[in-house]
C-alpha cells in the first residue's frame, strides 16, 4: 500500500515538474513577442504593452492570508480589448495566527480574454522552525485590474506543522504604475529617449 502511495505521489510530482517547464517556456516564448505600434494611417489593429506595479490580494479557505507583491506584464491588444497576456510575480503573502506565518513566491501566469491560469511555488515559514515548500496551480478569471482564481497547494517538502490551506481561493487587485508601449523599449528592455 506504501509503495503505491509513494509511486503515485513520484508521478505527480513529475507531472507538475512537467507543466512548471511547459509553462515556463511558454510564458518566456510569449514575452518575446513584439509588435508595431496602433496607428489609424498604417491600418494596424493590435497593439503590444508593458505593465509594472504592485499586486494587492486576499486569500482565504480555511485560513486567511494577505498578499504583496511586484508584477511585470506584457498585454497583447487586439482592437483595443486585451486577448493575451503573460506576467511574472514576485511577492509575499502573510498571516498572523500564534505567531507571523510568511511565504515568499513566484508566480507565472497567462491571461486570455477573461480566464487565466497561473503556477506559483510559496515558502510558508513561521521564520523559527517551521517551513512547508508548495507548488500551487491556479485557475480563475478576471475583468480589468482584479482577479479571482482558485488554487491548490500541493505539497512539496515540509517540515513542522503550520496553517496552511490546501484549497486556496484568492481576489488580487493589480495597481498598475508603470504602461508602456512595447515599441517604446530597445531590444534590450531599456527605455529609448526619443
Amino acid at each position: 500500500m506504501k509503495t503505491n502511495f509513494k509511486s503515485k505521489l513520484v508521478f505527480i510530482r513529475g507531472i507538475l515538474f512537467l507543466l512548471v517547464l511547459t509553462f515556463g517556456i511558454s510564458v518566456s516564448s510569449a514575452q518575446t513577442v513584439s509588435a508595431p505600434k496602433d496607428s489609424l494611417n498604417n491600418g494596424i489593429t493590435g497593439s503590444e504593452w508593458r505593465s509594472r506595479g504592485l499586486i494587492l490580494g486576499g486569500h482565504v479557505f480555511k485560513y486567511a492570508y494577505g498578499e504583496l507583491g511586484y508584477y511585470s506584464s506584457v498585454i497583447k491588444k487586439d482592437r483595443g480589448v486585451p486577448t493575451l497576456a503573460a506576467s511574472t510575480s514576485y511577492g509575499l503573502e502573510f498571516s498572523y495566527f500564534d505567531k507571523l506565518v510568511v511565504a515568499p513566491k513566484i508566480q507565472k501566469r497567462l491571461y486570455t480574454y477573461l480566464m487565466n491560469m497561473s503556477l506559483s511555488a510559496l515558502c510558508y515559514t513561521d521564520v523559527n522552525s517551521g517551513y512547508a515548500l508548495k507548488i500551487r496551480p491556479e485557475l480563475g478569471f478576471g475583468l480589468w485590474n482584479l482577479n479571482i482564481s482558485y488554487g491548490y497547494n500541493v505539497g512539496v517538502f515540509k517540515k513542522g506543522i503550520l496553517p496552511v490551506n490546501t484549497h486556496v481561493v484568492s481576489v488580487r487587485y493589480y495597481l498598475n504604475l508603470n504602461k508602456k508601449h512595447l515599441s517604446d523599449f530597445s531590444s534590450h528592455g531599456v527605455m529609448d529617449k526619443n
